[in-house]
């Protein structure tokens, strides 16, 4: 099991968080692209280093252009847990995904929602608003995106992403 997620760098909002069974590129993608679907393709994103996020790389590039700085790499902080029992594996798995799955929302949800004394107060949620809406028709490609639809994520044929 692996947990997915995304943080906003300057609201420290929680744009996604999932919990996976396996750690493939596109298992990592498609948080990400629920994330954006949401909350609006970012400008650029940080991964570490592992293949699980190059699908969310080849999207960024493929989104914003190559050569843009829209994908940043840097090293993994993981810790990983090997179970070689596959019944025990099972059992875990039909104890405890559903129950994992269902405190990330609470998290996110409370996450996003509480407020921080370093902002004055206001929530992550509060401050990635105030900040799209400030930057809103400043040329800032990813916020400007929020409000001007081109090619919309949901259009993005998810079956062939990748495939040329």
């Amino acid at each position: 099991m692996v947990i997915h997620g995304g943080i906003d760098g300057f609201s420290r909002m929680v744009t996604f968080i999932n919990l996976a069974l396996d750690n493939k590129a596109a298992t990592a993608l498609e948080p990400f692209v629920q994330g954006c679907q949401e909350f609006g393709v970012p400008s650029r994103v940080r991964t570490d280093h592992g293949r699980e996020n190059l699908d969310i790389a080849t999207f960024m590039i493929t989104h914003r252009g190559a050569n843009m700085g829209s994908i940043i790499t840097g090293r993994s902080r993981q810790h990983n847990f090997e179970e070689t029992n596959e019944l025990h594996l099972w059992c875990l798995h039909y104890v405890y995904v559903p129950r994992i799955k269902a405190a990330l929302r609470v998290f996110k949800e409370g996450w996003n929602n509480h407020s921080l004394s370093s902002a004055g107060g206001k929530s992550p949620k509060q401050l990635f608003v105030m900040a799209v809406l400030s930057q809103a028709g400043q040329d800032h490609r990813g916020i400007d995106d929020l409000f001007h639809h081109g090619e919309e994520i949901n259009e993005i044929d998810m079956e062939n992403y990748g495939i040329d």
